[in-house]
């Protein structure tokens, strides 16, 4: 089977597995119209053309009844391009239009699933300490605050900057991926604590300074991070339990800081 026909298949049940939340008369069509067909062949055959395309439409038809449609196969090429951070935005902030709420749920579960897949094949092929390795949960500070004072499109830029400043300064031994709304989590691939924790000081930095120059004056975007070291056999929830537990001190200490965890 062809990864086209894979994608359209696994399209085809999405829709038809899906739920509707809505009255019929806002429903999506049960099955993928020639349209939605059409433009995930173009995402394959000419993708950059296809997105700029998709962009124009999105940008000019704020309201267009096809727009759900758009969404989603936006939303598909950006997981295409490797931009899953900005593919989990556009499917999050799209859950509440009832065109495209139960298709975009869906996308969002799988694009939030791939970071998480990541670290539990990380930790099912650990072996010893020879192949030690560190994740750190990360919480962008006040991002609520963002949103309330300066309106959601502020906070999605934020968002956006995080991860692009993200994917600017950290090597490629880095696997980056956002768990949901301002939470992320970072792999770093045979890296002790001290080097995590200088990596993140940096990104810390930039971030700070970035803000300032293309969100607002007004903003200082800070992060708190929980750093855990793998060192021996874990499970994936005692990893991410571990992580969360040293970032609820950091957040709890002051925030925009990064606390490691230790075990008692």
């Amino acid at each position: 089977m062809s990864k086209l026909v894979l994608i359209v298949a696994i399209f085809v049940a999405t829709v038809l597995t899906s739920r509707p939340v809505f009255p019929s008369t806002n429903q999506l069509n049960a099955a993928p119209n020639d349209d939605v067909i059409a433009g995930i062949k173009a995402l394959h055959r000419s993708p950059e053309k296809e997105m700029a395309r998709l962009k124009s439409l999105l940008d000019e038809n704020k309201s267009a009844a096809k727009r759900h449609e758009w969404l989603y196969l936006y939303a598909l090429g950006k997981e295409k391009r490797g931009e899953y951070d900005e593919a989990l935005s556009l499917a999050e902030s799209s859950i509440n239009d009832v065109y495209a709420s139960s298709l975009m749920q869906q996308r969002a579960k799988l694009l939030k699933a791939k970071i998480l897949e990541s670290l539990n094949a990380k930790l099912e092929t650990f072996e010893n300490s020879s192949n030690e390795f560190c994740i750190a949960m990360i919480d962008i500070d006040f991002f609520k605050s963002i949103n309330d004072n300066y309106g959601h499109k502020m906070g999605d830029d934020a968002l956006r900057l995080f991860s692009y400043i993200a994917r600017q300064i950290f090597p490629d031994h880095v696997d980056m991926g956002r768990l949901g709304g301002e939470e992320f989590l970072f792999i770093f691939h045979k890296s002790t604590e001290r080097q995590c924790v200088e990596l993140l000081d940096d990104f810390r930095k930039l971030l700070k300074t970035a803000a300032c120059d293309q969100l607002s004056e007004e903003i200082s975007l800070t992060f708190s991070a929980g750093l855990k070291e793998i060192n021996s056999p874990h499970t994936t929830t005692a990893c991410l339990e571990d992580a969360d537990k040293a970032l609820y001190e950091a957040k709890e200490s002051g925030r925009d800081q990064t606390v490691i965890f230790k075990c008692l």
